[in-house]
């Protein structure tokens, strides 16, 4: 049969219209069918026995850090309750308002467009949230701090607006120091000097022996740089002669908000636990479990609807923190491993091996998403860490070959006793040629591994040429401009930092 010159057209159309739909009807089925398995996975973990976190009692002293107003009552609510029923004491600190979440203010408003006022009117009111959930909780108001830091500007803070010089603008308020008269520092400046400083003053005051903060590795980076301001402060007070006492037998505890689909179920499951997401359940952390009585369970629910600002956005991933258990992990206490010799290593040969000698510092979640399964070049797997002499080595390791498609971004700051740094985090892109690294430094891509070797003398002029005490990494993986995967920061102690056993057989219970 002969085909007209239309007919010829309309089958060209639609045989053009199948070669295109098949590779997106299959790639969606490969999408639906990887997103169903991790949303199994996570659900099936329901049953899992978790060790008991021991209950608080009256010697408790409980610092809870939130990034804005609800994660508090999200992550801690059930603690707070028995600290103060047991008749210890609960101090709370939330480091922004939640001054940057454009949809809930124009929902808020009823305006399309916002400015800074309006920004600045629903802080206020979301402080008030706060007051509000705490009280249902059992807590007073003169034990609720507000810092009045920037929302979505805290890891910003941490990598890139460290000192006064330069400070941070936010641009939702388009305020660069803190704008709220409530506020426990009003007019502080925008920088992360500033900010660690007050956490610092914060724990000083208070002296507690149990400080609660998100996890280092969220979602959201407001509360991975969350982690890692409490992280510091607490490391930086234990140095200290005067503080050492107290802060060294702290137990530092971290819960959960932003991870993926997590928890599941979603919406309101009284009866249900609350578990790690799948990837998080073997990376190092020591997960414990809260039970809640139900009171406590009901008065948490009540504590949630009082954001009515939030739950009228996202009511249903809220409400799904309302569980018959609470969810809390100990990280362990790392210290730069320090190799003897101080003969550089070779940038070739068994030298570049190094890494086989020693144990990770840091666990990544491996396969957590669609386009890390896909692109497991870019999904780091695990990374080693040591001083060898006069150099910083790192051994980044990924779940398949490092590959010139990606681009791979190693996010360094180094820090002196006193938490003095430059002014913006050291950036490398790598793989890089050696020649553009400082004297004596070098890469080496070998399969899965990407290993880079630093001068240590760049560490110390992060810190304005003082002794290195701590520093912190962090990785970043492209395909072109997709961000694939991103660990938080991993916070190492060059020094050897007193070790603290007692304190977390304080709080596990058998």
């Amino acid at each position: 049969m002969t085909l007209n010159p239309i007919q010829r057209v309309r089958f060209c159309v639609r045989y053009l219209l199948m070669l295109i739909a098949l590779p997106c009807v299959y790639m969606g089925g490969v999408c639906l069918a990887l997103l169903w398995h991790e949303h199994e996975a996570n659900a099936n973990f329901a049953e899992l026995h978790l060790p008991r976190m021991s209950a608080p009692t009256a010697q408790t002293r409980l610092l809870v850090f939130a990034p804005h107003p609800d994660d508090e009552t999200l992550g801690c609510a059930g603690l707070i309750q028995q600290t103060l029923a047991a008749g210890g004491r609960v101090k709370v600190v939330i480091l922004t308002n939640g001054d940057g979440f454009r949809t809930a203010v124009e929902c808020d408003t009823h305006k399309m467009r916002v400015g800074p006022a309006d920004f600045l009117q629903f802080a206020a009111h979301r402080q008030q949230e706060s007051l509000t959930a705490l009280s249902k909780l059992g807590l007073s108001a003169n034990n609720v701090l507000f810092l009045g830091y920037p929302d979505q500007g805290l890891e910003k803070l941490w990598l890139d607006f460290w000192t006064p010089e330069r400070l941070y603008t936010s641009p939702y308020t388009r305020a660069n120091r803190v704008p709220y008269s409530k506020a426990l520092y009003p007019n502080a400046p925008y920088c992360g000097i500033k900010l660690l400083k007050a956490i610092e003053q914060i724990m000083r005051d208070f002296q507690p022996n149990l400080i609660a903060v998100t996890d280092p590795q969220e979602d959201h980076p407001d509360h991975r740089a969350a982690s890692y301001f409490v992280s510091l402060a607490l490391e930086e007070l234990r140095r200290q002669p005067s503080t050492v006492n107290w802060a060294d037998r702290v137990l530092l505890v971290h819960y959960l908000v932003h991870r993926g689909d997590w928890p599941q179920p979603q919406g309101i499951a009284l009866t249900f636990p609350l578990i790690p997401p799948r990837g998080m359940l073997h990376l190092g952390t020591q997960w414990m479990s809260l039970p809640l009585t139900v009171v406590q369970e009901r008065r948490k629910l009540e504590g949630i609807e009082a954001y009515h600002s939030q739950t009228m956005m996202m009511a249903r991933f809220l409400t799904s923190f309302a569980r018959r258990t609470e969810l809390f992990g100990v990280l362990p206490n790392e210290t730069l491993p320090q190799l003897e010799g101080r003969t550089r290593l070779a940038s070739g040969g068994n030298g570049g091996h190094w890494w086989q000698a020693t144990t990770p510092v840091f666990l990544d979640a491996v396969g957590d998403n669609l386009l890390r399964t896909l692109e497991g070049g870019a999904d780091l797997r695990a990374v080693c860490a040591c001083r060898r002499g006069e150099t910083l080595c790192l051994d980044l390791e990924f779940c398949q070959p490092v590959s010139a498609r990606y681009r791979y971004v190693l996010q360094l700051r180094a820090f002196d006793e006193d938490g003095h740094s430059a002014a913006t985090a050291l950036r490398l892109r790598l793989p890089v040629t050696n020649q553009a690294l400082p004297e004596g430094g070098w890469v080496r891509v070998d399969g899965r591994h990407l290993t880079v070797v630093l001068p240590w003398r760049l560490l110390e002029q992060e810190t304005g040429n003082r002794q290195v005490a701590n520093i912190s990494f962090g990785v970043k993986a492209y395909l072109s401009r997709v961000l694939i995967d991103q660990s938080g920061m991993c916070l190492l102690s060059v020094k050897p930092a007193n070790k603290n056993d007692h304190a977390l057989t304080m709080l596990r219970g058998g």
